[in-house]
């Protein structure tokens, strides 16, 4: 089967990004931080702005080339290094449907072992229903996965 690479939907990379540059601007404009209003205002920002990059963009916003033999992705919208795993390395994949603000969405997550280390999901990626017919190809299906909070913040820190 051909090689196929991920392409990013345009409103999660907008509203991403938008989402960050809002949260950052006040607490740029708030300095200097004399006050405890500001200096909350400050931690909470920071955190919540490391906390997103950290959880969603870290686990779920990939840049993906799938080959015939070697699955590729960039973490971080294809800002991260590259990491490259053999599919014969490869414990298989599992499917996730999370709702949010925006809709339902599926989530392909594909595992070695018990960690993630692929994520493709119909959110981010418009041509999410290729890659995971090449998924489907490729790997075991290990099953879906209900969502939950907990296990996406232990993912934070794998």
């Amino acid at each position: 089967m051909k090689n196929i690479s991920s392409k990013f939907s345009d409103f999660p990379v907008i509203l991403c990004f938008l989402i960050t540059f809002f949260v950052m601007i006040p607490i740029v404009l708030s300095y200097p931080y004399d006050d405890m209003d500001n200096l909350f205002f400050l931690l909470f920002g920071l955190v919540f702005v490391i906390f997103f990059w950290l959880t969603e963009f870290r686990t779920k916003a990939h840049k993906v080339r799938l080959q015939s033999d070697v699955f590729e992705v960039r973490k971080y919208f294809g800002l991260g290094k590259l990491n490259k795993y053999q599919i014969s390395e490869l414990k298989g994949y599992y499917i996730t449907k999370q709702t949010g603000g925006a809709g339902k969405y599926e989530y392909i997550f594909i595992v070695n072992e018990s960690k993630r280390l692929i994520g493709v999901s119909a959110f981010y990626h418009r041509n999410y229903e290729q890659l995971k017919k090449k998924i489907e190809d490729e790997l075991l299906y290990l099953g879906e996965k209900k969502f939950g909070f907990t296990e996406e913040y232990s993912e934070m820190f794998k």
